[in-house]
């Protein structure tokens, strides 16, 4: 296929940032619910009593979405002065904090596959589309959680860890180092967890990497320990001493991360078997793409090139050390919440490994492999819009009214398919604003389509 002249890939990148833009903003309003309240709380009152509240979620989001919080003080000021104008205004732009992580999300996917992938402008647009349509993205950043912001900082820092290991050999810019290290720093204090997560990745990566060399393992572990490890180790011990500090500034004590007894203290298998195939939880029914990378990895790890194959390699590891550590904790189903809480990583690494492996295995798969893949897509879409019309509000009831809410997790009636042969929500469905959403989506996707195959008739008569 010929390329397109340099100033059409421009246009095009303007034209697929502004609907990217345009389908977040339009998607939902945003909202602040749960534990979202008490982040909102603790920002507000940071920037009007300029002190730090006690509770048991960081400050490092809160803090992050101040500029929100300021833009919408100033707007506030431009009406009137008093307090509840203020707060309306105030909460009305950091609700949408998330629908930023989710844009940012949505670039970075686009910019892997256009720079280490070497995809045209309108394939890297049409995968970067497919994750707003096809992850848990837009159902998981309606509301002021932190899994979106620490989801974004780890697959970025992941991101540029592989580019690093990669061009080795070449100069790497000191400042992405930094950045690295910073990254990592600032995933930990908002979810502690992310520490051994971070160490075990890096660390089975180090040890990989030294025994595949068939000599001197040894020797290339220690000499490439400042690249591989000592890196993301300085960012680990930052993100404790972050951590620590904002423990005994807001709590007293170093060690108090505000939990009391909640911990990880949860039976093992029965949390891993709840992430897997609970019906209101599991991955298998939530983020079925995910398990699109090992079949990736299996059949096209050296065809992806090194990056690419790196990435995909070590996240997979992250995302595991991530559902094995959540399967400890005592509350592993996230409590009122539509799917997998705490992996939304999972969706946005499963979106990289869906659309490489229709890249990679489309042209050569069979007839039923094709068809498999087509229908993973639609499966993955449906999800999407149960989460972002439906989302938890029948698993609600059931935890208000039943005498056993942990059974609600079991139930075959919470899963989000059910919804599509619900009459009653697939007319809530409809109706809903993301339709009128959807459409500018497949009218957007369509016109890619078409881009490629006008360029391919050009081609041809040449």
């Amino acid at each position: 296929m010929e390329k397109l002249p340099k100033s059409s890939n421009r246009g095009l990148v303007i034209l697929s940032i502004t609907i990217w833009i345009i389908i977040l903003l339009l998607s939902d309003r945003g909202h602040i619910e749960g534990d979202g309240i008490v982040r909102w709380e603790a920002l507000n009152t940071l920037m009007t009593e300029g002190r730090l509240t006690d509770d048991i979620y960081s400050i490092v989001q809160p803090m992050l979405a101040a500029p929100l919080y300021g833009i919408g003080y100033a707007t506030a000021r431009l009406i009137d002065d008093e307090d509840d104008t203020r707060k309306r205004w105030t909460r009305h732009f950091v609700q949408r904090f998330n629908k930023i992580v989710a844009f940012s999300l949505v670039l970075w996917i686009f910019l892997t596959l256009r720079i280490a992938g070497r995809w045209s402008v309108r394939d890297s647009a049409l995968a970067a589309t497919f994750m707003l349509f096809g992850s848990l993205l837009i159902p998981h950043s309606k509301g002021f959680y932190s899994e979106g912001l620490w989801s974004l900082m780890s697959i970025s820092a992941l991101s540029m860890y592989c580019s690093m290991i990669t061009y080795s050999n070449q100069s790497y810019a000191r400042w992405r180092t930094v950045l690295i290290a910073a990254l990592i720093a600032l995933t930990i204090p908002l979810n502690p967890m992310l520490l051994p997560v971070w160490a075990l990745t890096v660390g089975m990566w180090c040890i990989y990497h030294a025994v595949s060399d068939n000599k001197n393992s040894i020797y290339v572990l220690v000499r490439e320990i400042p690249h591989f490890y000592l890196i993301p180790a300085l960012g680990c011990v930052a993100g404790c001493g972050l951590t620590f500090l904002e423990n005994r500034i807001r709590r007293g004590d170093i060690l108090d991360f505000g939990y009391a007894e909640v911990g990880f203290t949860g039976d093992f298998l029965y949390g891993l078997a709840g992430q897997l195939f609970a019906p209101s939880r599991g991955i298998i029914y939530f983020i079925p793409v995910f398990f699109c990378g090992f079949i990736l990895y299996r059949l096209y790890a050296h065809e992806m090139g090194a990056y690419l194959r790196r990435l995909t390699g070590l996240s997979l590891v992250f995302s595991l050390l991530l559902v094995a550590g959540y399967s400890k904790w005592v509350a592993w189903h996230g409590a009122s919440y539509w799917g997998p809480r705490f992996l939304l990583f999972l969706s946005i690494a499963g979106t990289l490994y869906y659309v490489l492996l229709i890249r990679h295995h489309w042209p050569v798969g069979s007839l039923l492999q094709r068809i498999s893949l087509a229908g993973l897509g639609i499966i993955s879409y449906m999800i999407y819009k149960v989460g972002v019309s439906i989302s938890h509000r029948h698993l609600l009831v059931c935890l208000e009214q039943a005498p056993n809410p942990e059974a609600c997790y079991w139930k075959w009636r919470f899963l989000p398919y059910y919804s599509w042969v619900d009459s009653g929500d697939l007319a809530t469905m409809l109706m809903h604003r993301s339709t009128l959403v959807e459409i500018l989506g497949a009218v957007f996707i369509y016109a890619l389509l078409r881009t490629g195959h006008t360029n391919s008739k050009s081609t041809i008569k040449t």
